[in-house]
């Protein structure tokens, strides 16, 4: 289960919070960077085996990004 909060922080920026059950919340921008840099290193990487393993974290990423959009869809919903 997924749990979406946004604010504003102490910094006064604007920050989303992913929270997954059994999971430290994650920041959902923590989340596209890291898919990124995933997809950046899947193509820079010289064997078949390190492609496949940035790939495969870069869709566990995109995943997780996923979720928290449907959920961030569900809370808009809900508010109108």
């Amino acid at each position: 289960m997924l749990r979406v909060e946004s604010g504003i922080g102490q910094s006064t920026s604007l920050y989303t919070v992913v929270r997954e059950e059994g999971d430290m919340e994650m920041d959902v921008n923590y989340l596209l960077h890291r898919q990124q840099v995933s997809l950046m290193r899947a193509q820079r990487s010289r064997s078949q085996q390190g492609r496949d393993a940035y790939e495969s974290l870069a869709r566990s990423y995109t995943d997780r990004i996923d979720a928290h959009r449907r959920e961030n869809e569900r809370l808009i919903i809900r508010a109108h």
